[in-house]
Parts: C-alpha cells; sequence; structure tokens
C-alpha cells in the first residue's frame, strides 16, 4: 500500500468556509499527514445540469485528476453544491482510489 505524503484539499467555490481551520486540524490528526488547503476556485459551469438543477460528481472528480500533480498526495474536493450521478437522486460525494482524487458536497449537511 502506497504511504501518501500529504492530503490536498481543493475547495469549489466554498468562500470563506469557516469550517476549513477545523477540517485541516482533523485531517492532519486522523492521517498524520500534511494538509495543504487550496486556493478557492469554481466550480466548472458544464457540469451543471439545468434539469436536476444539480452538478455532476463524476466530472468534479475528472476535474480533481487533472488539477492533482504527482503521486506523492491525494486530492479532496470540496464543494457546497448539490451532486448527483446519473440514477440517483443525489450523492454525498465520490471517489477514485486509482486516481488518489475525491469529492465531497456538505449541501446535504447544512
Amino acid at each position: 500500500m502506497q504511504r501518501f505524503e500529504m492530503i490536498a484539499i481543493q475547495p469549489f467555490s466554498m468562500g470563506k468556509w469557516e469550517f476549513k481551520t477545523a477540517l485541516v486540524t482533523a485531517l492532519e490528526e486522523i492521517f498524520k499527514i500534511s494538509v495543504c488547503y487550496q486556493p478557492d476556485i469554481p466550480v466548472p459551469p458544464d457540469t451543471y445540469n439545468a434539469n436536476r438543477g444539480q452538478y455532476r460528481a463524476r466530472e468534479l472528480l475528472e476535474e480533481l485528476t487533472r488539477i492533482k500533480t504527482g503521486n506523492s498526495h491525494v486530492i479532496l474536493g470540496i464543494t457546497k453544491v448539490d451532486l448527483y450521478e446519473p440514477e440517483l437522486n443525489f450523492v454525498f460525494g465520490l471517489a477514485s482510489a486509482y486516481e488518489g482524487a475525491s469529492v465531497i458536497s456538505i449541501r446535504r449537511h447544512e
């Protein structure tokens, strides 16, 4: 099993999120590695499905794999928008162990 050196958190349209520091601290304590909170970027507009009023999780996951550099870290995308996958009403998140990437939404937890 590969040992990662860092977790990169990539916020999508999170703005000034009040739990940023708590998330970084918790992940560092749990995984015993450094955590880097990247600058906020907009949710890619082409991930939006107007018929559903939701964003496609798989496309956000693919965006994270494009952003990710190297294999020494994993990348965690976090957003406030509502995510979905075909055949499902919504998803809390989606991950690819192979790519070392995941995306989660806090929309349904607010």
